[in-house]
């Protein structure tokens, strides 16, 4: 279900992060750049930018945005920027900061989830992520799932739904991992859809067994065979069964033929009694009867 690599360590946000620090890097006794450092992290014009501007994130695990590493502060910045979906969980309860396109994915977990530690924003799913969150931390494994299969709550009722997930570390100046970038792909319509067809082509492919059985047993001449629905009408006989009978193929056709219009009235009772065992059943004993 998953892909692992030990190690990884995103040479392309660090090299990112190298570019960004040198132009952008915050000196703590610089007080003009601790006051616009918010809006310069985070320019873009989408709604998870300006909310990223608007956030008061001292009140959240991270603290405020001037006592964030250089690497928290271009990562964040990547990510809110970025077109693709994304989230970046940091620090030891891995608060969450995403973009845009995540925005989708989050439901009405948004926008209280911005800033909120990932296992109190998705405890329905913790079980799923935590084993990886540890081998992302811990080990320096990233992990990829292809159409991953979760029960979400993020619409006030559980909800089946699919991604595409990769999991990546992200690590400090100094070597330490300290956060987990996430990329996620929705992938519900696509599989649900998949799921359809697949459907569809097994049904497909009953109807026309089903088909060719009764085809097969309408050919044989030793035993009459009839087939009904469950109101009693019949739907198809083979050429013994009306002879049998004395019934008419053309009756048949233009279905003018039940159990009720061809069975002796004292007989009906043990004809009901076979269509009530067939409906809790799916079948009924053998019996007799006149016609």
């Amino acid at each position: 279900m998953g892909h692992v690599n030990g190690g990884t360590e995103l040479p392309l946000l660090r090299w990112l992060a190298r570019e960004k620090i040198g132009k952008q890097a915050v000196s703590p006794t610089d007080h003009a750049h601790r006051q616009d450092l918010t809006a310069r992290l985070f320019r873009d014009e989408g709604e998870l930018a300006r909310l990223c501007r608007e956030k008061d994130w001292s009140q959240t695990p991270l603290g405020p945005v001037d006592s964030w590493s250089p690497t928290l502060c271009t990562v964040a910045g990547l990510v809110v920027a970025s077109p693709a979906p994304m989230i970046l969980l940091w620090g030891s309860q891995l608060v969450q900061i995403y973009n845009d396109s995540y925005r989708k994915v989050m439901g009405n977990k948004h926008p209280q989830g911005l800033g909120q530690p990932n296992r109190i924003c998705w405890p329905e799913v913790w079980e799923f992520n935590a084993p990886i969150y540890a081998g992302v931390l811990e080990r320096g494994e990233s992990f990829t799932f292809e159409n991953q299969r979760l029960i979400l709550e993020r619409n006030d009722s559980p909800e089946e739904a699919y991604f595409t997930l990769t999991f990546s570390p992200v690590a400090d100046g100094d070597g330490r991992i300290d956060g987990i970038l996430v990329t996620v792909l929705e992938t519900t319509e696509t599989v649900k859809r998949r799921q359809a067809e697949d459907a569809l082509r097994e049904s497909e492919a009953r109807y026309r067994e089903s088909e060719r059985r009764i085809a097969h047993a309408l050919e044989i001449e030793t035993v009459g065979v009839l087939f009904f629905d469950m109101q009693s009408t019949f739907l198809e006989a083979n050429d013994t069964f009306l002879r049998m009978t004395g019934l008419t193929r053309d009756a048949l056709q233009r279905g003018e033929l039940n159990s009720e219009r061809v069975t002796l009235p004292e007989w009906m009772p043990s004809t009901w009694r076979a269509f009530d065992e067939l409906k809790a059943n799916g079948r009924f004993t053998p019996y007799e009867k006149e016609l």
